[in-house]
């Protein structure tokens, strides 16, 4: 089985998120994707983003009726902040049998030789989603692949924050049932 693993902190999980989970197994890349939460990544400041209990809990609502996405709390028992390649060391425990593609946007592609043991990721592949104004120029390797026939998706989660600090109607942006989980907690308000 070929296991697509999308990382992020989902603060919170938008449809954008979910349409490149969705896509790349109907695709053919992968089998199924799985989303990992990460509970403090180490390029953003622990205040930036909302209790990882309740990112998780979006994260599964809003994949709750998928039968190509499935959901990770791998990383709440490691330790923080979460690095990707002691992550991956985990899940080959729990997946002895699988092949993993890491999937990422080109934002954070980008970003890839400051990640920490990068030479440890080089053989790994990497399934590479265009993201708006990050064009990716050159690969780290050649196990790492640009994907196409994925919308070029204008929605983040920085906006999303931003929407509902200024009363925006944020409808679209996040599956429904992550909008009433959102405002029934009183996130991202401040």
């Amino acid at each position: 089985m070929v296991i697509g693993l999308f990382f992020g902190s989902f603060n919170p999980i938008h449809n954008g998120h979910l349409i490149i989970a969705n896509l790349l197994p109907q695709l053919g890349y992968v089998d199924k994707t799985l989303l990992i939460v990460s509970p403090q990544s180490p390029f953003k400041k622990p205040t930036e983003l909302a209790n990882f209990e309740h990112r998780l809990t979006m994260c599964r609502i809003a994949t709750e009726n998928s039968q190509f996405i499935e959901v990770s709390d791998i990383e709440a028992k490691l330790p923080t902040p979460s690095f990707t390649y002691r992550t991956l060391q985990e899940l080959e425990k729990y997946f002895p049998h699988s092949h993993f593609r890491i999937i990422i946007g080109s934002d954070s592609y980008i970003t890839l030789p400051m990640w920490k043991n990068f030479q440890q990721l080089r053989n790994y592949e990497f399934l590479i989603y265009q993201r708006p104004n990050f064009k990716v120029h050159a690969l780290y390797s050649k196990n790492h692949l640009i994907v196409k026939n994925t919308p070029l998706l204008h929605i983040s989660s920085t906006m999303v924050r931003k929407f509902i600090r200024q009363n925006v109607d944020i409808s679209y942006l996040v599956p429904d049932n992550v909008k009433k989980y959102i405002f029934s907690h009183r996130l991202y308000t401040q």
